[in-house]
C-alpha cells in the first residue's frame, strides 16, 4: 500500500529493499553513491544524499508519481534480472566453465 519508497542509505552492498519495492511497482528514490547506482531502471530517481539541494530536487521529481507503465517496466526488469532461475543459470554457467576451480 506504499505510495513511495525512499532509500537514502550511504553504505549498501546490494540493496534488496529497493528491489522489493520496485518489484511491487512502488516508486523508489535511492542514494546515488552506493551499489544502488547499478539499478539503472530507477534513474532518474537517484540523489546525492549529502547535497541538500540535489536531494530536494530529486525528491520533488520523485513526488510526481511515475506512470503505471514505468512502474510495470521496472517491476518486469527486476524480476527478469534477479529471478532465482536467472541467477541459478548464470551460476551454473560459471561452474561449467571452470569445473576444477
Amino acid at each position: 500500500g506504499a505510495e513511495g519508497f525512499i532509500y537514502p542509505s550511504i553504505a549498501e552492498g546490494f540493496g534488496i529493499p529497493p528491489l522489493e519495492a520496485g518489484a511491487c511497482r512502488i516508486p523508489v528514490l535511492c542514494a546515488s553513491d552506493t551499489a544502488m547506482e547499478e539499478y539503472d531502471f530507477f534513474k532518474p530517481y537517484f540523489c546525492d544524499v549529502f547535497d541538500e539541494n540535489a536531494f530536494q530536487k530529486a525528491f520533488t521529481a520523485f513526488a510526481k508519481a511515475r506512470s503505471q507503465d514505468d512502474l510495470k517496466m521496472i517491476s518486469s526488469e527486476i524480476k527478469k534480472r534477479y529471478s532465482w532461475n536467472e541467477i541459478a543459470q548464470k551460476f551454473s554457467e560459471i561452474l561449467l566453465k571452470h569445473p576444477k576451480n
